[in-house]
């Protein structure tokens, strides 16, 4: 008697297993990517057009300045680490260079590709999801990190706290990298570390 209820809890216990592992599969294996952006706390975006969906942290609005985020290819299932500066001013700077420093240490990113300029009323950004009306412009730069440029970021991810330079040719501003936004880097990078064992259909 005493062997035969060994027996049935043992097939129990490796039945709930089993079943606790199938649902896992399912919220993450199953679905385009909600339900494991759910656990980083990202929004996504698919371009069904351009084939690719877009991981961002929730809460970024169009007056972030520094924003860490994925695109997948949904093809290949290739995920790049994208960052965008932006620069909220009455004026252009027109940006050559952005110094970051975290804890006290300086890092350089140099411009790999021109600043766009928008003006705040009529701004439209790719991959932000909120409105804003608004006197000024927007100059800002949106590019695919480098492997170098990666290791920066995961820098400042880990830092107590950060500040950004805007260098330009018509002068200089420094602003605070704020600790929500730095909680917003290293959650992507968990993300994006995490997606190297996840499928999606």
């Amino acid at each position: 008697m005493k062997e035969k209820r060994i027996t049935i809890f043992f097939l129990v216990v490796m039945a709930a297993i089993f079943l606790c592992s199938a649902v896992y599969a399912g919220a993450e294996g199953e679905d385009t990517g909600k339900n494991f952006a759910g656990k980083f706390k990202l929004q996504v975006r698919e371009d069904k057009q351009k084939g690719i969906t877009t991981y961002m942290p929730k809460g970024v609005s169009i007056r972030s300045r520094i924003v860490l985020y994925i695109v997948k290819n949904n093809q290949t299932n290739i995920q790049t680490l994208r960052l965008r500066l932006a620069y909220f001013a009455d004026e252009m700077l027109f940006i050559k260079q952005y110094v970051i420093t975290a804890d006290d240490k300086e890092y350089i990113l140099p411009m790999r590709e021109m600043t766009r300029q928008q003006d705040m009323q009529k701004l439209d950004i790719p991959d932000v999801y909120s409105d804003h009306e608004g006197a000024g412009i927007c100059e800002y730069y949106d590019v695919a990190l480098l492997p170098q440029e990666i290791e920066i970021l995961r820098l400042i991810s880990t830092s107590k706290s950060a500040k950004m330079k805007y260098v330009g040719t018509k002068g200089n501003q420094k602003v605070n990298i704020h600790k929500e936004e730095i909680k917003d880097i290293k959650r992507v990078f968990e993300a994006f570390d995490a997606f190297k064992t996840a499928t999606f259909k």
